[in-house]
Formats: structure tokens, C-alpha cells, sequence
């Protein structure tokens, strides 16, 4: 009792800034094995949480839940976070998202892949060539059964090929919110002889493809009203006549992956679009789905599951280099459907 009120007073101690209100604390331990529906009226979550990802799984469906989507709604005006504390009282470090699985309703883990530690410079290396090599290099695709693989093969595998990916169940949960301040007023005196040289060298520079931009706004608002009513009808089980990529040739904006060493498994990705702006790059949502011999076996939101590298994981070779892998990917491994 004595060394869970120390973390519990430690917790209150690490909140980023001073909470306007009194932080949810809770042991991860007494929402473990909890049906999902008490663990929301623990922590005062007011709306349907939306898993990132579900799967069928042999022992039933499993959903994973971006822990944000537990909480209560950030009230306009305020700004909320919610942090993992371990047993020693220590905020756990390199989170890049904490995600609570949920089997058959009840929540039964927590789970994070951490960010990897940062690369050190060689000696007699550039600087560009540290850069590159830091962006490309040395990633970590957990959902894949091996690097160069494509994620989720094994369907909850993951689990227990990586128990590092479990928070400790004697971590504890913190959410804490807190007033946002004020915008600042400008008060002096704008110059209008002000120039921005930079921004005027980069419109240039973009300026020969600039014809592309009408095109590249025309794309993203098709896609965003076809893809989302596209992957609406995809349900969990579902039969794909043709397969996966039957799918793909019926389907505009659909991407098919295949398996060489599993050749009964796809990954189909579909364009969710984006709103229309100025951006000449293709950044636009993702939306991906799981097929099995034919059948659907999980679906998943690609920016919720963003925290665990399921999209990221489409362009991570054998070798753990992030690179134009297949088709979608850049030469830095960033994807767009």
C-alpha cells in the first residue's frame, strides 16, 4: 500500500504543467480483465470509443483502443494528456502511443511500441549522411512477424512474439487537463517593408509544379467521400469474391499487397483522401484491411494505429531500412495510398 501511494504521489508530481483539476489516477492493475464498458465509466469517458484496430483472432475479436479514445473529451479551451508512470515512480520513457487491447470486450492488456533510442553520429560521418541514415535506418515493424514482412500476418501473434510491447501492470495511468493560456497580442508595429526571402525561393522553387496541384485537390476530395463509404462496408469475416485482388480492380483507390512467403495473406490499402491545400506531396489517410484465403480478418485506421507502425510497416524492408518498398512508399519510407 505504502509503494502504491509513493507512485501515485509521484505521478501527481510528473503532470507536465500544473492541472487546473484533479488528475484521474489509476492502477493499470484495477482495470485489468474489466469489461471495456466499466473501464469508460471509470475513467469518465462520455462517448463510443473507435479501436484503431480489430481483429479476429482464434480465441474471438480483439479490438485495440488508442487510450485517448478512453478519456473524457477535452473541454474547449483546455488542453489534456495522459502519461504512464512505473512502479519506481519514473514516467516511462520513448512511448510513442499507448493502445488498450480489448478481448471480447474485456480489456486484458496495454500495449506501446517505444521510439527508438537516437543514433549516434559516426566519426567522419556528414552531417546529411547522419541524417539520412537516422531517418532510414534501424526501424522496428512490430506487427510484422520479421522485418520486410507484411504486418499483422500472424493476426494477435504480436502479443507473445514481443512482451516488451506490454505496459507493467504495476504501472499507473495519469490523465490531468489544464486551462490553455491566452494567445499573445501583437502589439508593435508590423514593417511594411518586410520580406520573406526564404518563403519566396521556396514558392519558386515549387513553382514548375504547381500545375499539379489542381489535379493533386481533385484526388483528395474524391477520395475523401469514396474511401470512408468504401471501407464502411467492410465488416470483420467478410468474403472478397476474387480475393483481395479482385477487390483492388473493382474498387478505385485500393492498393493490393501480397505475401511471398504467406501466399494466402493481403494487405489492401484504401485512400481515405485528405482536404484540399496547397501541399504538393501526397499525404492522404489510410485506411487497411487484412485478408485471409479470401476473407476479411482485420480492418484498421491507419493514423489511429500510427502509434504502433501498422501503415509504416508497408515500407520497412528486410534489412530495417524505411524506403521506397512498395508501391506507395517514398524514398524515406513515408507512405500515401
Amino acid at each position: 500500500m505504502k509503494r502504491m501511494l509513493a507512485v501515485i504521489l509521484a505521478v501527481a508530481a510528473v503532470v507536465p504543467l500544473q492541472a487546473a483539476a484533479d488528475p484521474t489516477v489509476t492502477p493499470i492493475g484495477a482495470v485489468q480483465g474489466r469489461p471495456l464498458g466499466e473501464v469508460l465509466t471509470r475513467f469518465g469517458a462520455t462517448r463510443d470509443p473507435v479501436p484503431a484496430i480489430t481483429l479476429q483472432t482464434a480465441e474471438g475479436r480483439m479490438d485495440l483502443y488508442p487510450v485517448e479514445q478512453l478519456m473524457p473529451p477535452t473541454p474547449e479551451g483546455w488542453s489534456c494528456g495522459t502519461r504512464f508512470v512505473g512502479s519506481d515512480g519514473e514516467p516511462l520513457q520513448r512511448i510513442a502511443g499507448v493502445f488498450a487491447v480489448a478481448r471480447n470486450g474485456q480489456v486484458s492488456d496495454w500495449i506501446t511500441a517505444r521510439r527508438p533510442e537516437s543514433r549516434a553520429r559516426a566519426p567522419g560521418e556528414s552531417f546529411s549522411a547522419h541524417l539520412r541514415a537516422s531517418i532510414v535506418e534501424g526501424h522496428d515493424p512490430v506487427l510484422s512477424v520479421t522485418p520486410g514482412r507484411l504486418p499483422l500476418s500472424d493476426a494477435d501473434g504480436f502479443l507473445s512474439r514481443r512482451p516488451d510491447l506490454k505496459i507493467p501492470a504495476d504501472a499507473v495511468l495519469t490523465h490531468a487537463c489544464q486551462p490553455m493560456p491566452p494567445l499573445p497580442t501583437f502589439t508593435g508595429r508590423r514593417d511594411p517593408a518586410g520580406f520573406d526571402s526564404a518563403g519566396l525561393m521556396q514558392g519558386l522553387a515549387l513553382l514548375p509544379f504547381a500545375w499539379q496541384l489542381n489535379g493533386l485537390n481533385a484526388e483528395r476530395r474524391e477520395a475523401l467521400v469514396a474511401g470512408p463509404a468504401l471501407y464502411a462496408r467492410m465488416q470483420l469475416g467478410q468474403v472478397m469474391p476474387g480475393g483481395g485482388q479482385g477487390f483492388a480492380r473493382a474498387n478505385r483507390g485500393v492498393r493490393r499487397y501480397a505475401d511471398a512467403a504467406d501466399p494466402g495473406y493481403e494487405v489492401l490499402a484504401i485512400n481515405l483522401g485528405d482536404e484540399p491545400s496547397n501541399n504538393l506531396s501526397r499525404q492522404n489517410r489510410t485506411a487497411l484491411i487484412g485478408v485471409r484465403d479470401g476473407r476479411v480478418v482485420w480492418l484498421a485506421d491507419g493514423t489511429a494505429a500510427g502509434g504502433l507502425g501498422l501503415v509504416s510497416a508497408l515500407c520497412i524492408d528486410d534489412r530495417r531500412r524505411s524506403r521506397a518498398y512498395r508501391s506507395g512508399c517514398t524514398d524515406f519510407g513515408f507512405y500515401s495510398p
